[in-house]
């Protein structure tokens, strides 16, 4: 939406998936006599597993456009919203484990340069910055009928 000649405000929904193999150390105190006689206290285990996320944000926007000609414009970008994070961690052991969690974080981007090219209504972006969306995305842009007018 537009609010003035250099601001707009819009939304950005997002979905992330990361599927991962995983192995992690198990420690149980344990006390045996070893092979020479030695006490020992500890036994280390290694599990092999799998990690699944799901990750959703919504991030409301707001856009300072430096300038905006007919092909090519140039602004900057500042988001705050939330995430949501859904987790889960399975062990395949001779003792099967599985670990679920949720759990929402404040999520952030700022991106102070932006560039975007192309027709009124259907634009190639690229956006520089840090935060939630990384230090550089790309993409193609729609913008609605009523606000390509300027």
């Amino acid at each position: 939406w537009i609010l003035s000649r250099h601001w707009r405000v819009g939304c950005c929904l997002g979905y992330d998936y990361l599927r991962m193999k995983q192995t992690t150390n198990v420690y149980t105190k344990e006390t045996w006599i070893d092979s020479w006689g030695m006490k020992r206290n500890h036994r280390c285990a290694t599990e092999y597993g799998e990690l699944r996320r799901h990750i959703f944000y919504l991030m409301p926007e707001s856009s300072f456009y430096w300038f905006r000609r007919q092909k090519f414009a140039m602004y900057s970008k500042f988001s705050v919203g939330v995430r949501f994070n859904f987790e889960k961690r399975e062990f395949f052991s001779s003792r099967r484990n599985t670990n679920e969690y949720k759990e929402s974080h404040v999520y952030f981007q700022g991106s102070p340069v932006c560039l975007e090219a192309g027709r009124k209504n259907v634009r190639f972006f690229a956006e520089f910055g840090y935060g939630a969306q990384g230090m550089g995305q790309m993409g193609i842009k729609y913008t609605f009928k009523n606000e390509a007018k300027e």
